[in-house]
């Protein structure tokens, strides 16, 4: 996610703009492989989406001075990290950016919805993607806590109990089979 942010505010700045908009984040979450699989499950023609974007930062006003990061931007930030929060996410992922940029850029919404896509519908694929993250770690866990499983019978050593009082009254029948 911290890349993602770098690299919309590099694009803000190599373009003279003095503020890193939602736009810039799109963009640049755009190049992320998981975000890139977001919007091919939803069906989303790519390169469509790729040149609205360029188009929509290139009407951007351009000002000299130093770049920082806008207001709405922020929001966007703090907006994703709940997102990530909530829904059980150990860190904010460039996934996390698309809805709270959604949200702050009426021309990226209105996009989407010329493709049909709305907000419901990506939420609903970051939510099958968190599904299956948290399926694949649980698998991870359960491979790794399988190499201590003895491969061979347990020694009743390890796990036996002193039963004087029983050994005095009873027999043990498995014993005497063996």
């Amino acid at each position: 996610a911290m890349a993602i942010v770098e690299k919309a505010y590099i694009l803000a700045d190599n373009l003279g703009q003095n503020k890193v908009a939602p736009v810039h984040l799109f963009f640049a979450a755009l190049g992320d492989p998981q975000v890139a699989a977001i919007f091919s499950r939803l069906n989303a023609d790519g390169d469509k989406l790729v040149e609205f974007v360029k188009q929509r930062i290139a009407k951007l006003p351009r000002r000299g001075g130093r770049t920082v990061l806008s207001r709405r931007l922020k929001e966007c930030l703090v907006s994703a990290y709940l997102m990530a929060y909530r829904l059980g996410q150990e860190k904010v992922s460039p996934k996390n950016f698309l809805v709270p940029c959604l949200d702050q850029d009426r021309l990226i919404r209105e996009a989407l919805y010329d493709m049909e896509i709305d907000r419901h519908k990506i939420m609903n694929v970051i939510l099958w993607f968190i599904i299956n993250e948290k399926q694949v770690a649980a698998y991870r866990q359960y491979k790794q806590m399988a190499r201590f499983k003895p491969a061979s019978n347990m020694d009743r050593a390890y796990t036996a109990v002193a039963t004087p009082v029983l050994n005095q009254m009873g027999y043990d029948l498995t014993a005497a089979a063996k």
